[in-house]
């Protein structure tokens, strides 16, 4: 059953920058600048409301230990629609640019952000990283990370001409004129994600969308709970324990743990052969483009399987936070003709 909220509050993002740009030495461009944005009422997508409801105590929020009933018994699963979550962004962009000349041009930026919202989806589960069933009844225990936030990103991109041989040989000088290189270098960190404890421990009624979360402990290594390269064990198992009582919603939150971040370089050499006996503009180009040059193991943030840290029963399981996905394809290359006049 689809359930979409009645008469919805109008929703809005609010958004502000200032940037400032300074030219400090002859094609030389420095900018420094500050983006911000604020959302309000925002659409989310859960797959299940209609769960046995918890009781809000002391020692947090408690299921029914026997006996529970769901909000409607008299419906299976409600997948609701609501406008009801709020969104902020900010980032510092910072970007130096070295503009074309003697052949010779650079850029590279970085921008160190943070968005966080109480819900990414809007009508479906656009990220891999994504829980697909949120809690309702409490807004504050969804807030957390946006699902697509990165905290820090490097992009830096070159374009060179190389200087052409001038000698009498004119098939010397076809060989070795007309060359350029181009190279893109990204370095970011990884999306956030949700360390769960697997099956239905608290007795929600949710079937394969049912949620628990572990605690998390307050050790000093456990700022970012994982074990950075290694993917057979990404996940720190040591800074989570199971929930006491048992029928206890863990205080781990949302997006607590953040993934492998990314580095990737790409590469292409571009030959341009141009025929002015047929026009002033006719080139043939022969282009060679090699994606993820350093043929690096980018993995992707642990899917749901394997953020399950602890089975229905409690028990550990030892073979979770293993990394399977990458986010980039192993190295690439491809040869293209382009003809242009």
């Amino acid at each position: 059953t689809q359930w979409i909220e009645q008469d919805p509050k109008r929703n809005y993002v609010l958004d502000w920058s200032l940037d400032i740009q300074r030219d400090v030495w002859r094609d030389l461009v420095v900018e420094l600048g500050y983006s911000g944005s604020h959302g309000v009422h925002l659409p989310f997508i859960s797959a299940d409301a209609n769960a046995v409801q918890p009781t809000l105590t002391p020692q947090g929020y408690l299921w029914p230990t026997s006996g529970g009933k769901k909000a409607n018994p008299n419906f299976g699963v409600i997948t609701p629609e609501l406008w009801q979550v709020s969104s902020s962004y900010n980032a510092l962009q910072t970007r130096i640019s070295k503009r074309l000349s003697h052949g010779f041009q650079v850029q590279g930026s970085y921008t160190l952000a943070k968005s966080l919202d109480a819900g990414s989806e809007a009508t479906s589960t656009a990220f891999a990283n994504s829980l697909t069933n949120l809690p309702l009844f409490d807004p504050r225990l969804r807030r957390g990370l946006s699902d697509f936030d990165i905290r820090h990103n490097f992009v830096a991109n070159m374009l060179w001409e190389l200087p052409s041989p001038r000698t009498s040989v004119p098939l010397v000088n076809w060989l070795g004129g007309g060359w350029q290189l181009g190279e893109i270098l990204q370095v970011s960190s990884g999306q956030p994600f949700t360390p769960l404890i697997g099956g239905d421990p608290l007795g929600t009624q949710l079937g394969s969308t049912s949620y628990d979360e572990p605690d998390r402990l307050a050790l000093p290594e456990c700022n970012n709970p994982v074990n950075s390269g290694n993917p057979n064990h990404y996940i720190n198992l040591s800074c989570f324990a199971t929930p006491v009582p048992s029928n206890r919603l863990g205080n781990a939150g949302r997006n607590i743990a953040i993934g492998p971040g990314l580095v990737n370089v790409d590469s292409a050499f571009f030959k341009n052969n141009r025929l002015r006996r047929f026009s002033e503009d006719f080139n043939v180009q022969f282009r060679a483009e090699l994606f993820n040059v350093l043929n690096h193991a980018n993995f992707s943030p642990p899917n749901a399987a394997n953020v399950q840290l602890f089975t229905s029963n409690l028990a550990l399981i030892p073979s979770a936070g293993a990394l399977t996905t990458t986010a980039t394809t192993s190295r690439q290359i491809q040869f293209a003709l382009k003809i242009v006049w």
